[in-house]
Parts: C-alpha cells; sequence; structure tokens
C-alpha cells in the first residue's frame, strides 16, 4: 500500500509538470517513504530543525530549470552528543521556513515533548498544525476549517513562550475591526480547549505567555502618548489592559521582550539626534509592585534573547553601532534584580538563532560549503557555569539525510 502511495506521488509530480515541458531531474520517490522516526523520549529536549523540501524541475528540449517545494523535513538533532538522531519526511507541510528554523515545543503533562509547526493553507481555507511527539513514531495532523466565523480573522500566528514546560500553544488571530482571538491548543491531546476575544482600539502586539498562565502584550496609545502593557490569565481568566503604562515622548519606543512569575523585561529604544543612533535601555519590572523597577542602559547594545538560569537573566545582545568593529555581548541581570554584569564579550556569531538548553546557550545559524556548494547549519555553545565559548560541530542537510537513511 505504501509502495502504491509513493508511485503515485511521483507519478503525479511527474504528469503535472510534463503538462508544462517540465520533468523532475531525478526520481524523487524513494525520498518520500520517510513518514516515521524513532521514538526520541530518552533524548534531552532535542533540537527539531525544519527542512523545506525542495524539488527541481528542467524544461524539455532547454536548460531552464525550475524548483517547487513539497512538504518538508524534521530533523531531530541531539545537543548533548551533537549528532542527528533521526529525520521524517512530511509531505504536507508547505509553511515557508529557512535553514536552522526550530520547531517550537512543549512539554505533556506524562513529560512527552511535543514540536509543532504550521501552516495557512490560503487555498483550501484551512490552517493546518503538525505535532510531533517524542514518544511517538508519526507525525499527527489537525485541520482548522476556515468557517463563516473564522474567515472574519487573519494574520494566523504561535504566540512565543517563556515557559515550555507547559501543555499548551496558544495561538493568536484578529479580524479588520480590531476583534483579537486567542486559542488555546493542549500539546499532548491536540484539542483545542479555550477561546479567549479580546477587544482593543490599539494593536496587541509584543504577546508572549508566561508560566503563569497569563498572555503578555502591549498597546500603544498615541493619543496620550504612552504605552501600556497589559495581560489575558487563561487559568483566572482575568483580563486586565492597563497594568503598566510608560510615557512614550521623547522618540522613545518601547518593547516587551520577556514575562515570567516575577519580572517583565521591556526594551525602551530612543533615537539620539546628537550621535545619529539608538541607545538601548532594559527595565526590569517586579511584578509584586509594578511601581518597582530598575532600569539598566546598555548604549549600543539591543538584546536579542533573554533566558533564565538559576534566578538570574541572561541578555544575549547585539552591537547596533556600525561604525564599530561589531562584538556582541552577555550581561546578566542578578538575583537581587538591582544590578546587571557584562559576563562575555564575543564575535558577532552571537547574532544568531539562540536557546538554553540546562546550563549552556547554543548558537546556531545557516552556513554553506562552498567547495560542496551546500547549506548545512553550524552550532556554538556557552557554558553559563563556565563562561566559556566553544565550537560545535557542523552538518550539511543533504549528507546528513543520506547518512542516517543508510
Amino acid at each position: 500500500m505504501k509502495k502504491s502511495l509513493y508511485i503515485f506521488i511521483f507519478v503525479v509530480l511527474f504528469s503535472l509538470f510534463s503538462c508544462t515541458t517540465y520533468i523532475p531531474v531525478k526520481d524523487y520517490s524513494h525520498e518520500f517513504k520517510k513518514i516515521e522516526y524513532k521514538s526520541f523520549a530518552e533524548l534531552n529536549e532535542p533540537f527539531v530543525f525544519k527542512f523545506d523540501k525542495i524539488l527541481e524541475f528542467n524544461k524539455k528540449d532547454s536548460d531552464r530549470t525550475t524548483t517547487q517545494q513539497r512538504g518538508s523535513y524534521y530533523v531531530i538533532y541531539d545537543w548533548e552528543t551533537e549528532s542527528v538522531f533521526d529525520y521524517v519526511y512530511v509531505p504536507g507541510d508547505n509553511s515557508n521556513g529557512y535553514i536552522g528554523k526550530t520547531l517550537d515545543m512543549r512539554k505533556t503533562k506524562n513529560g512527552d515533548y511535543v514540536y509543532l509547526s504550521y501552516y495557512s493553507d490560503y487555498r483550501n481555507e484551512k490552517v493546518k498544525l503538525y505535532f510531533l511527539n517524542s514518544s511517538k513514531n508519526k507525525v499527527d495532523k489537525i485541520e482548522i476549517e476556515e468557517t463563516e466565523d473564522y474567515k472574519r480573522y487573519y494574520a494566523f500566528s504561535l504566540l512565543f513562550s517563556t515557559y515550555k514546560d507547559d501543555n499548551l500553544f496558544v495561538f493568536m488571530d484578529k479580524d479588520s475591526q480590531g476583534e483579537y482571538r486567542l486559542i488555546f491548543v493542549e500539546a499532548d491531546t491536540q484539542k483545542e480547549i479555550k477561546k479567549k476575544l479580546i477587544t482593543s482600539k490599539n494593536y496587541l502586539e509584543d504577546l508572549c505567555v508566561d508560566s503563569t498562565g497569563s498572555v503578555w502584550f502591549k498597546t500603544i496609545d498615541y493619543e496620550n502618548e504612552f504605552a501600556c502593557f497589559g495581560y489575558y490569565n487563561y487559568k483566572t481568566d482575568e483580563l486586565n489592559q492597563n497594568y503598566l503604562e510608560l510615557d512614550i515622548q521623547d522618540d522613545c519606543y518601547y518593547k516587551l521582550l520577556y514575562s515570567d512569575e516575577k519580572v517583565l523585561i521591556i526594551e525602551k529604544e530612543v533615537f539620539s539626534d546628537a550621535k545619529k543612533n539608538y541607545t538601548y535601555s532594559y527595565i526590569v519590572v517586579r511584578k509584586e509592585d509594578n511601581l518597582n523597577f530598575k532600569e539598566f542602559c546598555l548604549e549600543n547594545y539591543n538584546v536579542k534573547s533573554v533566558w533564565k538560569y538559576n534566578d538570574e537573566y541572561f541578555l544575549v545582545t547585539k552591537n547596533k553601532n556600525y561604525a564599530e568593529i561589531s562584538t556582541d555581548r552577555i550581561y546578566k541581570v542578578k538575583q537581587n534584580l538591582e544590578e546587571i554584569e557584562e559576563i562575555k564579550e564575543v564575535a558577532a556569531y552571537l547574532n544568531y538563532c539562540n536557546e538554553l538548553k540546562d546550563d549552556k546557550i547554543i548558537f546556531f545559524d545557516e552556513y554553506t560549503d562552498y567547495e560542496k556548494e551546500k547549506k548545512g547549519i553550524e552550532f556554538f555553545y556557552y557554558d553559563i557555569a563556565k563562561k566559556t565559548f566553544k565550537d560545535g560541530k557542523k552538518f550539511l542537510i543533504e549528507e546528513i539525510l543520506d547518512l542516517v537513511e543508510n
């Protein structure tokens, strides 16, 4: 049955493009067979990278070529052994990705890891959600039909979460009248358990979910010239759109970066006419008393991500003064929330994507092997306890898929 399915897919692709005089450059059918993966519950929060599956076609009797995306690969990467554990082909996931994109992870009630990818299929008026569970060996898919009610909304997106040990994925979409809809989907059951409508005359921005069950957001009141920070708690159903207000005069811009049970961390960006560049400071708000906050000025250093380790907050920053030699820094906000310390100045690769795994901040990004003319991912590790960097391994996507398959 499976063999017939692969042959059917290949024949359809061939027929589709042969009608327009394009034919595949090779037989791709064997690459569509890898639709199962090994369970990896024994691994420690591995990365799952998404790669677009791109097929190449030649025009008949011509040198002209074209490409088409046909699904995606999910690659399971064990960061502790620095090796690819397995991968799986997902034929329906045509979401646009980039090399180095990771799937968002949540932890279920029984300790399984669940990774999510989603794809808004506007042609078929559906949103497709793909779930990869560490204790299973097949990717699960659910579809959200665009009913008449749903068609009022657009910009469907997954919200960033600072708390991965939660069983919920939270999505947001909005309509043209200023109504926002939060959708809560359980990671283990893949079922929608709650919806919440929020009406606001101003845009909801910088949304993030924290460990208290709150979805935090920012709005800008241009008429009264202040930035407002609020939250909705899905556990208590409490909505507070005016938790904190900050003045936006003097050409400053605020961005909500991080939230947990203790603090909010907010970026303040101010343009300096004298220096002709931006300066950045970071406001740490104690939630027990939102009038009690500390502001740290980092001059030209713009925070890319915030990670919490041992009740201290690590700020990964990028130097935005392009007139200087580019060096990036890691800062630490101490447990008393009153002091900040520069703990490392390093080369520009801190601009890479990064995640915290145990006591290590792992940086990763796309790289190109120009001799082989192939793309892959390279890694760098920062050990928080030892305050040291080390180069990690690299892998080329085509080579690693062949290696695992063989």
